[in-house]
C-alpha cells in the first residue's frame, strides 16, 4: 500500500526543491501537501519538536497555483 497523501516540510532555502517534487508526485496523482517554514528564518532541524508540531497544524494543499505563487513571489 502506497500513501496517497503527502506532507512536505522543507527548509525555506529549498523552495524550488519543493516545488520539483510536489510537481513529480502529483503527476502521479498524489494529494500533496506543505507546511511553511519557520518565518524567522530557522531551519527546521533548529526547532523543538513542540514548536515543530505547532507548525505542523498549519498544513495546506499544494496545487499548480501554488506553484505559480510561489514562481512570482521569487521575482
Amino acid at each position: 500500500m502506497f500513501a496517497d497523501k503527502i506532507i512536505l516540510c522543507l527548509d525555506a532555502d529549498a523552495q524550488k526543491k519543493q516545488d520539483a517534487i510536489a510537481e513529480a508526485l502529483m503527476a502521479y496523482d498524489k494529494r500533496v501537501y506543505y507546511v511553511r517554514p519557520p518565518s524567522d528564518g530557522r531551519d527546521w532541524g533548529d526547532m523543538t519538536p513542540k514548536e515543530v508540531e505547532s507548525h505542523m497544524s498549519q498544513v495546506m494543499e499544494y496545487t499548480k497555483a501554488t506553484r505559480l505563487n510561489n514562481l512570482i513571489g521569487s521575482l
